[in-house]
This record gives C-alpha cells, structure tokens and sequence, in this order.
C-alpha cells in the first residue's frame, strides 16, 4: 500500500491480468480509486438517483498517451 499513492487502509482495490504471454509470464495492473473520487462517484450516483454494486473503470497505457502526445507536439 505504500507505493500506490492515496490508497487509504479501506480504499478499493482490484487487479486486472492481462493474458499470457508465449513464455508463460504475464502483465498485471493494480487499480486503486481514491477516496475523493469514490466520494464523488457515490454524490453522483446519489443524484441521479442509482445505485451502484461495483465500478467499472477502463484502464488506458499511459504510454500510449504520451507517444500521441509526443508525435502531435
């Protein structure tokens, strides 16, 4: 917990494990939701009036961010 910044000691978090690769190793991420962006998330569902059992987040490469990033500069 001491390297994924604003995890809190209740805060979520999940692990998504990609497929494997020919050598048998394989890529895993951890995701972690902040405990202001969870409060926001629940004021929003609260609002709108739904109720949630879990949430789905997208995850995206970084990498692939700042490689279009650096051929658009």
């Amino acid at each position: 917990q001491q390297n994924i910044p604003g995890l809190s000691e209740d805060g979520p978090l999940d692990f998504i494990a990609y497929p494997p690769r020919a050598d048998g190793s394989r890529t895993v991420s951890a995701l972690s939701i902040m405990s202001e962006e969870q409060s926001s998330v629940r004021q929003l569902r609260e609002q709108c009036g739904c109720r949630n059992v879990s949430i789905l987040v997208a995850p995206h490469s970084l990498r692939a961010f700042a490689a279009a990033s650096a051929t658009s500069a």
